[in-house]
Formats: C-alpha cells, structure tokens, sequence
C-alpha cells in the first residue's frame, strides 16, 4: 500500500546495491551477501556525501528486500537483520523562516496566468501543509471553499481534512476566476493545478515553480517540502498542540510529528542567542 514514488524509490536503491555488490564484492545473488557487505556499502555510501535521511531510506529498502526474500524461503539467511535502527541520524527538517515564507508568497505575479496558479498553489501548500504528491492530485470536488477546507487523500488512501486560511481561499478564488478557465482550454479537467497544456501538474511541475519562485525571493536550496515543514513548525511555534498537528500532517504516529518539538527548541535557542545580551554560550 505504498505510493507509487516509494516504489521507485525502493527499487532505484536495490538496484544500486546490487551494481554495488556485483561490481565491489563480485555478490550475484542475496545469499552471497553478508552483512559486512551492507556495513561496506554504508561506509560507500557516506563517502559518496548522501544525507542521513538518504541513507536511512536505502538502508529501509534493504532491510525490506531481504526480510522478503528470507520470509519467502528465496535466500538462507537476512544479513539485514542485523542492521541497527538509528533513527538518531535523522537531520532535522529544514523550513523556511517566517519573513522568508511572507517573502515567497508575494513573489508570483498576480497579471499572469501561471502566475496566480503559482501564488494559489503555494498559499494553499503553505496553509495545508500537503505533501506534494498529494497537492497535485487535490481535485475542486476535494475544496468546499464556504466551510475553508480541504479533503486530502493521504498514504494508503487516508483521507483527513485540513482548515484552510482565507489568504489561501483568496489567492484560490483568483485563480480559479482568472486563471484556471484560460489554462483548461474549454475542457473539463478535475484537478484543481494544471500546467500550462491544461493537464494536471506533475510532481517536476510542482519542485520547478517552488526552485523558480524560491530564487526570486533571494532563497537558496528550496524545496516543495519545506513548506510541509514550514506549515507544522510556524504551527508549532504559535502554540498548536502537536497531536492537531499530526492529524493535519497525516502523521500515523505522534512520534514522526514530534521532530518538530526540535525544530521549535533550535528556533528557540536562536531566538534566545540572537536577543539576549548574555546568550551566547547559552543551551537548550
């Protein structure tokens, strides 16, 4: 029940390891593999510069790979097994600042037509904290604008509604009025964001306005996801309670949401150090 980006993502890492194992350790088959084999490839992979996360994602589709081919008698042992969970290795999220977030938003231009679908599309990013891939198969039928929320459909088709704010609603009902009718080309689409052809935005779509629209607002090594982050930190900050944040996220577990208990006490201590005349050794 994984998203079809997943799967490919899994696969890209199994593939990796096995060009890995065929070309390093002469490994052709999984029950050639040990798990000092895994322990090398790791040590590759941190040469190679990946983040944490990234290498936590290809040490998963590992431990999954093998524990499928031991549950399903294809190999004799899962050297994966052994693997330690160091969730600790997890980079903190990066979100934009407050002032950033006010910055890019006023960026796209209201007189284009793509340029209030991109001013629309990231207020509503912001103001719901979606995944991208869920964004860009939001539909109208999922937007009841009169009670401001919308109907997300999430991984493994869970479906949870999210307030949204009336900036939000606004910049929608502009682009829905002046924008979106123009790019449908006098064609039923369902999708609420289209591309320039009149079809639905693709995820590339949605990481090059986020890249273009970033670097108008003087923001460097900006992604889609960060507004996720953005969404939950600035919420976090304000006060929100962290299990009406899970439920906004779509978080399964309280403890994913609570990495951004992190981000709040990072901010915090910035805060702290940027203002008070004697913060500067001080710690969180």
């Amino acid at each position: 029940h994984v998203s079809p980006h997943t799967l490919e993502a899994y696969q890209r890492d199994i593939e990796q390891f096995h060009i890995f194992c065929k070309t390093n350790i002469n490994a052709l088959s999984p029950d050639d593999v040990s798990l000092k084999n895994i322990e090398t490839f790791i040590s590759f992979l941190r040469c190679q510069k990946l983040s944490a996360r990234t290498i936590l994602r290809k040490l998963s589709a590992l431990r999954s790979f093998f524990k499928y081919c031991f549950d399903e008698a294809l190999t004799k042992n899962n050297p994966a097994a052994k693997i330690a969970h160091r969730k600790s290795d997890y980079a903190l999220p990066r979100s934009f600042s407050e002032k950033q977030m006010d910055t890019l938003l006023q960026i796209p231009s209201s007189k284009t037509l793509l340029g209030l679908r991109d001013r629309a599309l990231l207020e509503l990013f912001y103001a719901s904290g979606v995944r991208a891939s869920e964004l860009i198969n939001l539909k109208i039928i999922d937007l009841n604008i009169e009670e401001s929320y919308v109907r997300v459909m999430g991984k493994r088709s869970k479906e949870r509604l999210v307030p949204i704010g009336d900036q939000s609603l606004s910049c929608l009902t502009d682009y829905f009025e002046k924008s979106r009718p123009l790019l449908c080309k006098k064609q039923l689409k369902p999708w609420i964001f289209l591309n320039h052809n009149g079809n639905k935005l693709s995820r590339q779509g949605v990481w090059s306005i986020v890249k273009k629209q970033s670097t108008l607002a003087g923001i460097k090594r900006a992604s889609p996801h960060m507004l996720r982050h953005s969404f939950a930190t600035h919420l976090l900050e304000s006060g929100a309670d962290l299990r009406s944040i899970q439920m906004m996220l779509g978080h399964e577990s309280l403890s994913t949401t609570q990495i951004y208990t992190h981000v709040s006490k990072r901010h915090l201590h910035q805060e702290y150090n940027r203002h008070h005349p004697r913060a500067k050794k001080s710690k969180l």
